[in-house]
């Protein structure tokens, strides 16, 4: 006797809120997290990301590939596949960047799925906006990110991402919207956070 397939989706018409992702994700622990943690949501990781310069073009050619990527799979309110992101040919880890927390933001533990990020941190300010990341043991930072909100970002927390980007020599790239942000002056940065207003 045949069952009928009722209130099953099939998977192949499943679509996707996101048309890219990071991959891989960092590694995730068992540790309860602490009081005042940042959660972040396993798609969001490095959605926005600090990339060394050296990268440029390698960028360049994948938000090409992506943006066409979004035309061919996008299915009415999402998209039919996932673009999947490898790391850079030169990745953030090998800048071997230490940074201390800026007076301006609270610093945090970071949490990504509910899970703790051993070495993880956000550095959060009041409008909601936060940069994140990955540490070594010693301190070396090995991704660094920013969480957007649903309003603009101050004027100090653009003048610190321009400051970093302009200093570190990285440069800044929103994958949710295919571009490389321009990180020339606070201005610049945060006409950009208005985008997500």
């Amino acid at each position: 006797m045949s069952i009928p397939n009722k209130g099953f989706i099939d998977p192949h018409e499943v679509l996707f809120s996101l048309p890219t992702l990071c991959d891989p994700a960092p590694a995730t622990d068992g540790s309860p997290p602490s009081a005042g943690h940042r959660p972040l949501h396993e798609d969001d990781w490095r959605q926005i990301e600090f990339v060394a310069a050296a990268n440029h073009e390698h960028v360049l050619r994948e938000l090409a590939a992506l943006v066409q990527f979004k035309q061919q799979h996008w299915e009415k309110v999402g998209w039919k596949n996932i673009y999947l992101r490898k790391e850079h040919p030169v990745p953030f880890a090998a800048l071997g960047l230490m940074m201390d927390a800026p007076r301006e933001l609270t610093q945090s533990a970071l949490t990504l799925g509910g899970r703790c990020v051993p070495g993880g941190f956000a550095l959060s300010e009041s409008s909601g906006w936060s940069f994140y990341g990955q540490r070594t043991p010693r301190g070396h930072v090995v991704h660094f990110a920013i969480s957007p909100s649903g309003t603009p970002a101050t004027a100090v927390f653009a003048g610190l991402a321009s400051g970093f980007a302009n200093g570190a020599g990285v440069i800044l790239v929103d994958w949710y919207r295919c571009l490389i942000v321009d990180t020339g002056s606070a201005e610049s940065v945060l006409k950009w956070t208005k985008m997500y207003a």
